[in-house]
């Protein structure tokens, strides 16, 4: 998920019930409902949604890189507001899994969308969206 398309951009993640990530834009939407998130909840779903990840690990990521030493209630204050979060986008919060004494992880689906089709007119990203599942189904029933 650390990829990025021949523009440089990073792709869009659709998450579990058809929810999409934008890491760009650090949102996540539905038909017409966004929600934005913090830099921080932003980052901590890239991790989670690369690889399962230790507390240390997360903290390490998110913080200390930065030289910002925080306290385990600022982990846990953080995974709630991830999961507040996939709350209002009408997400399972379950989906953020915690494994006792191993680590966090994200449990739903994901796809990525490498690109999206650019002309004079900026294209509806739910119209893509549409066209790119009706691809994917035709060529899995084929």
């Amino acid at each position: 998920m650390n990829s990025t398309d021949h523009n440089g951009q990073e792709p869009l993640i659709i998450l579990s019930d058809n929810v999409v990530y934008d890491p760009l834009k650090r949102t996540l939407s539905r038909g017409k409902k966004t929600i934005n998130l913090s830099e921080n909840e932003s980052c901590l779903l890239r991790l989670l949604l690369n690889k399962t990840s230790s507390k240390r690990e997360v903290m390490h990521e998110i913080w200390e890189k930065r030289g910002t030493i925080v306290t385990e209630s600022s982990y846990y204050k953080l995974v709630r507001q991830l999961r507040l979060s996939f709350k209002k986008m009408e997400l399972d919060e379950n989906l953020i899994m915690t494994l006792p004494r191993i680590g966090i992880l994200y449990t739903g689906t994901k796809f990525e969308v490498k690109s999206i089709p650019v002309n004079n007119e900026r294209k509806n990203i739910y119209t893509y969206i549409k066209c790119f599942f009706h691809k994917f189904l035709n060529r899995t029933v084929l």
